[in-house]
């Protein structure tokens, strides 16, 4: 499962959610690369898109699960991008 956060300046926040197999790093390799390429052709534009390397941490309580999933969710309505979580 993936949550998404889209902040449109104030950045691009993924939670992704059980990876059984260690994947993730080859999985985050991929998703960068097919995102960007449909980023860069749908502007036109090419080269990154994202800076620096992704982020990976371990979350092991249903509570951290909680308040990063609200972090991911309301981020765009603090950087005042959305009035609401769900647009």
């Amino acid at each position: 499962m993936i949550f998404r956060g889209d902040t449109s300046g104030a950045g691009l926040y993924l939670l992704v959610i059980e990876t059984p197999d260690g994947n993730l790093s080859k999985g985050m390799r991929q998703l960068n690369g097919v995102f960007t390429q449909t980023s860069n052709r749908r502007h036109r534009r090419s080269g990154h898109l994202f800076q620096g390397r992704y982020k990976a941490i371990l979350v092991n309580s249903d509570s951290y699960l909680m308040e990063l999933t609200r972090y991911v969710v309301l981020n765009p309505v603090r950087a005042g991008i959305v009035d609401n979580p769900g647009a």
